[in-house]
């Protein structure tokens, strides 16, 4: 039975602290700002958060490209030519077009390796969301699931990750086209936070809008704790805003005490759907 790899792409933003780069291959992902095109890593060695979020508070618009299907092939086939077999986990299919290019090049892959299991597993989530279903991955690997074992708890496991996430400004997402055009902007001078999931699909989904960080930081750790499942590692990521990710780390480890809460930066690839300010927070829910 061959050994396997899991793979995943760089919109997954994972917590120092469970990063294994023995067991774990990430694809960069592109993005571009006025056609300058960056690869981000989860060690911002393109460009760091602090110069991308402080250029999009200047007004600069970055834009993420999807992993093409070339880019893939390669990946794999570098994992393939070794004899071993893959599980990739991507980005929410429902927000970026990098799964449906994964699963062409698995497809196309598997006449040159027949003997090869090649699985690739939509996420249907983003960021730390993303991360923890890779955080998972890795601990049943090293735990010896085997492969088909493997893919399918993860299959199953992904369904109860669930996110929420409140912004700034919501231009970026609607520049992006995550939102429709048509919701209407809240008055910055009013400090309104507008407040998001993720739907069964993997797309956007609006929760509700209160006044403040604070008040963002109450509702987004009292749908945690009632909902979390014991013991279950909840992943919090910011744009830029420690102060607003530590201290919902904060809250939540004094409400939900029997689970470790970790702190990380959001990555590129999501923050340019958000924009600087952003904070993610991604759990297992009951």
């Amino acid at each position: 039975m061959n050994d396997y790899m899991i793979m995943t792409d760089g919109a997954a933003d994972i917590p120092a602290e469970k990063m294994d780069d023995k067991n774990l291959i990430v694809i960069p992902m592109i993005f571009k700002i006025k056609d300058i095109a960056y690869e981000h890593y989860q060690d911002f060695r393109d460009m760091g958060s602090d110069e991308f979020y402080s250029g999009m508070k200047r007004g600069s618009l970055p834009a993420p490209e999807p992993i093409k299907k070339e880019k893939y092939i390669e990946e794999f086939d570098k994992v393939l030519a070794k004899g071993k077999d893959i599980i990739y986990i991507c980005l929410s299919g429902g927000l970026s077009e990098s799964c449906k290019a994964a699963n062409e090049a698995a497809e196309e892959l598997r006449g040159k390796y027949p003997e090869a299991k090649i699985d690739v597993i939509d996420s249907k989530n983003i960021s730390v969301g993303e991360g923890l279903l890779v955080i998972e991955a890795l601990r049943i690997k090293q735990a010896g699931i085997v492969h088909e074992g493997a893919v399918q708890h993860l299959e199953v496991i992904k369904e109860k990750v669930k996110t929420l996430f409140f912004v700034d400004d919501i231009l970026h997402l609607k520049r992006r086209g995550l939102i429709p055009k048509t919701e209407p902007s809240p008055v910055a001078a009013l400090k309104v936070r507008t407040i998001y999931s993720l739907d069964e699909g993997g797309k956007v989904i609006l929760k509700t809008k209160v006044r403040g960080n604070q008040n963002a930081i109450d509702y987004v750790s009292g749908v945690i704790t009632e909902g979390h499942t014991d013991k279950g590692l909840i992943c919090i990521s910011h744009a830029g805003a420690p102060d607003r990710g530590f201290k919902l780390q904060e809250v939540l480890s004094d409400k939900c005490a029997d689970s470790e809460a970790l702190v990380t930066m959001l990555g590129l690839i999501t923050g340019t759907f958000t924009g600087p300010g952003t904070v993610v927070v991604s759990y297992y829910s009951k």
